[in-house]
């Protein structure tokens, strides 16, 4: 059963600019050490970035808490099935929130424009909780 829905699109020069502003401070607070070192197998690390961000925002609205002390930035990682496409790996107070409405499965999607990125996150939970 859907739980839970999630979009949000970003500005790449917005994480673009970010990245400038702030640095490794930003980037520290934001990304899990998977996607930072994934990120620097990349040419373009800020497209890659404005991805993920997008993704972690539309997976915390799914889970219905947004990014706040319930759920962290780091709380929430993407990363790249072999296929390709986009995944979630949860950890901290996302997957304590998570198993407390019975998740069974997180889907993401993620769409790449030249100046904008889009994702989309759907929670599905067990339906007999």
């Amino acid at each position: 059963m859907i739980f839970g829905i999630g979009i949000d699109i970003v500005s790449i020069k917005r994480i673009r600019r970010a990245e400038k502003i702030h640095g490794d401070k930003f980037i520290k607070r934001v990304y899990t050490d998977s996607e930072i070192d994934e990120s620097k197998k990349l040419s373009n690390a800020s497209h890659y970035f404005a991805g993920r961000w997008a993704a972690k925002e539309a997976v915390s609205k799914a889970l219905k808490t947004g990014i706040t002390s319930d759920c962290g930035w780091k709380d929430i990682e993407i990363y790249n099935e072999k296929n390709g496409s986009p995944s979630c790996r949860l950890s901290g107070k996302a997957l304590n929130t998570a198993k407390k409405l019975g998740m069974t499965n997180i889907l993401v999607s993620i769409s790449h424009e030249r100046k904008n990125i889009c994702a989309l996150a759907v929670l599905e939970i067990n339906n007999k909780k």
